[in-house]
Parts: C-alpha cells; sequence; structure tokens
C-alpha cells in the first residue's frame, strides 16, 4: 500500500470514529426526547381524561385546576416538540450509521484496490457526506456525548465478527 493510500486509510478511520460518536450520541438524545415526549404526553392524556369524568360532578374547582394544568402541559408539548426533535436524532443518527459501513467498506475492501486517484476521489465524497450531515446535526449535550463514548469504550458498537479476529 503506498504511503497516500495509508493516508487515505487513515483519514477514512477517523471520519468512521467520529461517525461512530456522532450516531451514538444522537441515538442517547433521541432517547432522552422520547422520555420528555411520554413524561409530559402520558400525564396529560391522563388528566384530560379524567378533567371530562369529573366535569360532570359538582367540584367546579377539580375541573378547573385540571383543566389548567391540561392546557399547561399541552404548552410545554407544543413548545418543546420532543417527538419531533426525537425523530430528527433519529434521522441523522440512521445517516450516521449509513455512512459509517459505506467506509467501513470503502476501508476494509474497496481502498486497496484502487489506484490513488481513485481512493482520493471517494474519500472526498466521503468527506463532504460527513460534512453536509454535521450541518444537520443538533446540538448534542456533554452527557450525550459521554455516554456515546462510554458505550464505546464496552463494545456497544462493535460486531460480534470483528471480537473474533
Amino acid at each position: 500500500m503506498t504511503k497516500r493510500k495509508q493516508e487515505f486509510e487513515k483519514e477514512c478511520l477517523r471520519i468512521e470514529e467520529d461517525t461512530i460518536h456522532n450516531a451514538k450520541a444522537l441515538f442517547n438524545l433521541s432517547h432522552a426526547w422520547e422520555l420528555v415526549y411520554y413524561s409530559i404526553g402520558l400525564p396529560t392524556a391522563v388528566l384530560a381524561a379524567t378533567a371530562s369524568v369529573i366535569a360532570f360532578s359538582s367540584c367546579k374547582w377539580c375541573t378547573s385546576l385540571m383543566a389548567i394544568m391540561v392546557a399547561i402541559s399541552t404548552a410545554v408539548t407544543t413548545f418543546l416538540n420532543p417527538s419531533a426533535k426525537s425523530n430528527s436524532c433519529k434521522a441523522v443518527a440512521n445517516e450516521y450509521n449509513k455512512l459509517n459501513k459505506e467506509l467501513r467498506l470503502f476501508c476494509n475492501i474497496e481502498l486497496k484496490a484502487m489506484n490513488d486517484d481513485e481512493a482520493s476521489k471517494r474519500i472526498k465524497d466521503y468527506l463532504l457526506k460527513y460534512n453536509k450531515l454535521s450541518e444537520k446535526i443538533p446540538n448534542i449535550p456533554q452527557w450525550a456525548r459521554k455516554k456515546a463514548k462510554e458505550g464505546i469504550e464496552l463494545g456497544e458498537a462493535n460486531y460480534k465478527v470483528d471480537n473474533n479476529q
């Protein structure tokens, strides 16, 4: 393998590592937004149903209190939009995973058979894809990145076949 091709391989592995970290961090963030969605949405549904039943009783203040609570939690859900944020994080994470698999195939199989010019073009294409994905990425909190790093270090991103080598 030429020195230049070795550098292409290193760059490919760098991008591949970044895609793994970003994907896992985004999946962590997506999960957190799902928890927010269910933590607010489920109680809101229960409160709305309870308020509907209580509305037919003589306890007007109970009905009013529950209606206010439903209105507040509905407004919070609308403002935060946790479902959309979760779906957005998950979609970008899946795109990072797709890119990661393309990079692994390129780096481990295709690169060795290519001439330097072909390899250069392909690595630039992958870098362009990576940069475009990076523009879509929401701010990832430090806790999500830390959790991703810990998971990767524990082998959560490894395939069984790779551990047998």
